[in-house]
């Protein structure tokens, strides 16, 4: 995917696609053989995501907020991402704006966050339910309703 160098609509896909790429995620990650993945966490938010290039600041995340809170494992598996050289998958993003935020909040994927910020990248992909993706954007002054209108939605 292309770097991230400020706030930008890239594509925008179905929900079963974003639950899917998740689960398979889910399975490979830390709750492999552990756990089986709970699809309703994100099934019902909206038909349709935004997948959205955001740089650092514009999220809140485990690793750059006041409650710091990756743990040894997420840390370890920030350094063998970033140190992979390999694409990162997208993380999934809420954006509520409380109290005037503009940051959206990463709900899953922190440690793929992290890795981002240790390989140097200028930001991250977040896919976020459509709702929140046009408040998120709103509040950082873009008005993708226009866009989305006219994006193709297969």
């Amino acid at each position: 995917m292309a770097a991230v160098h400020h706030l930008r609509v890239l594509s925008v896909v179905p929900e079963g696609h974003v639950i899917s790429q998740w689960a398979m995620l889910y399975a490979r990650g830390k709750q492999a053989g552990y756990a089986p993945p709970d699809l309703d966490r994100w099934r019902g938010r909206s038909p349709w995501w935004v997948l959205l290039a955001v740089p650092h600041h514009l999220y809140s995340a485990d690793y750059n907020s006041p409650d710091t809170s990756l743990s040894p494992s997420q840390v370890k598996r920030s350094h063998a991402y970033a140190r992979s050289g390999t694409p990162l998958p997208p993380g999934i993003a809420l954006f509520r704006g409380r109290g005037g935020s503009r940051r959206a909040y990463v709900a899953d994927g922190n440690h793929r966050a992290y890795a981002a910020y240790l390989r140097g990248e200028p930001g991250v992909h977040l896919l976020m339910p459509e709702p929140d993706a046009v408040r998120f954007m709103a509040a950082n002054g873009q008005d993708i309703r226009p866009l989305l209108a006219r994006w193709p939605r297969r």
